[in-house]
């Protein structure tokens, strides 16, 4: 069974490509500033919780507790 919590989320990331299937998935900061899903040697900010396309304001959740894929 999935749990979810309160957390805090960073409320100005933008999302630099298409993460309309990339819910709960890890996330990084480019160096444009701008929130990808993290690469495998990338170190990963937070777990994005919504489903934004480019440019869409993206929340990440950077501490509490969160599903996770």
């Amino acid at each position: 069974m999935a749990y979810q919590g309160d957390g805090i989320d960073w409320g100005n990331a933008v999302a630099g490509a298409d993460l309309s299937s990339s819910q709960y998935l890890a996330v990084q900061v480019e160096a444009d500033g701008d929130i990808e899903v993290s690469a495998t040697d990338g170190a990963a900010i937070g777990i994005l919780q919504n489903e934004p396309t480019e440019g869409q304001a993206a929340a990440v959740r950077v501490a509490g507790v969160s599903k996770a894929v």
